[in-house]
């Protein structure tokens, strides 16, 4: 088990000093899927910590794009009615959700880009890349 994810380890302790680091992203900044993000939202779940500041960090991932997950809908909600848009981009397109985006239609284009992903052969989910920026 990931010592990130293991409560009695002592790299544990440093969680604290994660969640002002991967708040600090700054916007426009690319956030590419990775296992360390994975990790990251999974030690969020089992600390049932608020991740207001960290939406951006865990915008897609496997399982969020399996699953969809409406409270974390709410919260992404709540950032793009504070003035920001949300760009997904893959391998064949790019899509940008505006500030009138509804949950039903932010969970189809997170659908559709899992499935060119997939359509496409790409078993790399790195593929899929997300910004999170102020609305120009």
């Amino acid at each position: 088990m990931s010592p990130l994810l293991d409560s009695s380890s002592p790299a544990r302790s440093s969680w604290d000093e994660l969640v002002p680091l991967m708040a600090a992203i700054a916007p426009g900044e690319q956030i590419r899927l990775s296992d360390a993000l994975l990790e990251l939202h999974s030690a969020w779940r089992r600390r049932d910590t608020d991740p207001s500041g960290l939406v951006e960090t865990f915008l897609l991932n496997r399982r969020r794009l399996q699953r969809f997950d409406y409270l974390w809908a709410f919260r992404l909600r709540r950032r793009l009615e504070a003035g920001w848009q949300v760009r997904i981009v893959t391998p064949g397109s790019t899509q940008v959700f505006p500030l009138d985006l509804s949950w039903p239609s932010l969970h189809q284009v997170l659908s559709a880009a899992r499935r060119e992903v997939f359509e496409q052969g790409e078993a790399d989910w790195s593929e899929i890349v997300a910004f999170i920026e102020p609305l120009d």
